[in-house]
């Protein structure tokens, strides 16, 4: 009866490992590509898998979200979102870890003075 259990042992652990392994190289490709601005993955159930934003962010992350049918005519586009004072500019990529699909966005933002100019 041991026996068994410890079977199933081991496959939850080879299970987990794999998992860890998966969420590893993903965020290591997302790292590389992005250095200087927040990014935001959604995962292939459009759910919610990581944002580096702040939780005042909420506005955006709904944004994106609706944006994800975005990605059924791309894999990689942009976008320049106006918001409470901000410019964003976005970039989305799809990215294949595992045979899954994850939607990256990678945004920098900007705070508008009164005259309208970046700063």
């Amino acid at each position: 009866m041991l026996i068994p259990y410890a079977f199933d042992c081991v496959n939850l652990l080879q299970q987990s490992s794999v998992s860890i392994l998966e969420e590893n190289q993903l965020l290591r490709r997302l790292a590389s590509v992005n250095s200087e601005s927040e990014t935001v993955v959604f995962s292939q159930d459009q759910k919610l898998y990581y944002s580096s934003l702040g939780g005042q962010e909420a506005p955006i992350l709904d944004y994106l979200q609706e944006r994800l049918p975005d990605f059924e005519t791309s894999d990689k586009f942009k976008i320049i979102k106006l918001r409470a004072g901000y410019l964003y500019r976005i970039t989305a990529r799809k990215v294949t870890v595992s045979n899954r699909i994850y939607y990256a966005y990678f945004i920098s933002r900007r705070i508008l003075n009164i005259q309208g100019n970046t700063a």
